[in-house]
């Protein structure tokens, strides 16, 4: 499976459903298949972990949780980020579907963490996770809060076509896109138009995007497709941050 993070960091674990997203979560899917604890918990010796990385990676920080979930105090949520601004060397991807927590949190970010003062800066990519129109809707006044230097959406699963007003595009750094990947039977439609036109309107904004995955139909029936090989060719795009 292609990735556009070169680790993942993981010192919370646990999550729970807030939309359509969240139903075939292939995170939780691998904790029932692998049998570990998806309850709600911190691995307190992953905290630092960054640090010990000295190589510069693109990490996935929380990719087992939502770090903006009810269940995380601000405290633990300002570790995260202090790690983040002493490991300077890497470039983090966040993303939450709770962008009202992240916009309060980090609007005119006040929190005061053991540097001093906490600014995000160029190598924290603050993201929002989008499945269709409504959710963007729904979420779009909270994102327009949050004030950072680098900001992207997650569109996976993306289960509706999406347009995004022409006045947001320019607040949109980066963009990765991919189809529900649950089961044959569980599985919501990921039509390649509704791909193309978010693709196409990024390009035309000089916005990077990273397509993961695609369904596709293959003698006669649907499949989730990792293989750029096996898509259109003007879909095969995979730009890191």
């Amino acid at each position: 499976m292609a990735k556009y993070w070169t680790r993942s960091w993981n010192p919370m674990i646990g999550c729970s459903p807030i939309s359509e997203g969240c139903r075939n979560c292939f995170v939780k899917r691998w904790a029932k298949r692998f049998g570990f604890n998806f309850q709600p918990h911190l691995i307190q010796s992953a905290f630092d972990k960054p640090l010990s990385w000295r190589k510069p990676e693109i990490i996935f920080t929380g990719l087992m949780t939502d770090i903006f979930h009810e269940f995380w105090i601000d405290n633990q949520i300002g570790c995260l980020f202090n790690v983040m601004e002493k490991a300077n060397w890497h470039k983090y991807l966040i993303c939450t579907k709770r962008p009202e927590r992240m916009a309060g949190i980090l609007f005119g970010w006040k929190y005061l963490v053991h540097t001093g003062h906490f600014s995000a800066g160029n190598h924290i990519w603050v993201g929002v996770s989008i499945e269709n129109q409504r959710v963007l809707a729904e979420r779009i006044d909270f994102i327009s809060k949050i004030n950072v230097p680098k900001f992207w959406l997650s569109f996976e699963p993306l289960l509706s076509p999406v347009i995004i007003p022409d006045f947001f595009w320019k607040e949109i750094d980066f963009i990765a896109i991919g189809c529900d990947t649950g089961g044959q039977h569980q599985r919501r439609p990921c039509k390649i138009e509704w791909v193309r036109d978010i693709v196409q309107s990024a390009k035309a904004n000089h916005v990077k995007v990273f397509v993961k995955q695609l369904e596709i139909t293959k003698r006669g029936s649907s499949k989730v497709s990792h293989n750029p090989e096996e898509w259109p060719e003007d879909l095969r795009i995979r730009q890191m941050i």
